[in-house]
């Protein structure tokens, strides 16, 4: 009959085992608390797995695919946004520039004036010229009125 029982011991309900537990925590002087977690490390088996297996391929200068395709729509993303950037720095330049043509255009005024300066600045160095032109012709021109000198001897 003992062999009976050591061999149906694994059909015995739950509360047995926690019955023998808690002998055997008693035995010892254990708290309930106190009690190491050992299946701490296989609730969790697939991401312990997934974690080795990354390290494992990281070895190998590999990543995973799904980090692949991660950082491939991530890249996509900002090169759509950096073609847009530089679409808005394309057009505001060009109203920059338009901007610039019409600031132009507001100084034509200004254009005037200088035009106009210029032209008088001319007509000044024109009366100028022909007032000392018009003195050197006569110094080439031999005097009639004045006889020369004669020496007496």
């Amino acid at each position: 009959m003992k062999d009976q029982k050591t061999n149906n011991w694994w059909l015995s309900p739950p509360s047995f085992f926690e019955n023998q537990i808690e002998f055997f925590r008693k035995l010892y002087g254990l708290k309930k608390d106190s009690s190491p977690d050992y299946f701490a490390g296989l609730r969790n088996p697939s991401e312990e797995f997934q974690k080795s297996l990354k390290e494992f391929i990281s070895a190998f200068n590999v990543v995973p695919r799904e980090q692949y395709e991660e950082l491939r729509k991530e890249y996509d993303e900002l090169k759509q946004k950096c073609n847009a950037q530089d679409e808005t720095i394309r057009q505001l330049r060009m109203k920059l520039l338009v901007k610039g043509a019409e600031d132009i255009g507001a100084a034509s005024g200004i254009q005037e004036m200088i035009k106009t300066q210029t032209e008088q600045f001319t007509a000044l160095m024109e009366s100028l010229g022909s007032i000392y032109s018009g003195s050197a012709a006569e110094q080439d021109k031999p005097e009639k009125s004045k006889k020369p000198k004669t020496s007496l001897k």
